[in-house]
């Protein structure tokens, strides 16, 4: 895959910060810098679905 392709996280958003969100995902906890965030969809308790970079999905270690 392309690293400027995109990769949509699901999970559970623990926190908001001005530049960065922290996300529960099946992977654990990981943060997210608002900045590459292309498209968050807020969902009822808290869930969320992030769309980011390949390449950040991959160092955060969501992706193979």
């Amino acid at each position: 895959m392309p690293d400027d392709d995109k990769v949509t996280v699901s999970g559970k958003l623990v926190v908001e910060r001005p530049k960065a969100y922290l996300v529960r995902t099946a992977v654990g906890e990981v943060w997210l810098p608002k900045s590459q965030v292309s498209r968050i969809l807020r969902m009822p308790d808290d869930e969320v679905e992030l769309d980011i970079p390949y390449w950040l999905a991959k160092a955060k270690g969501l992706e193979d």
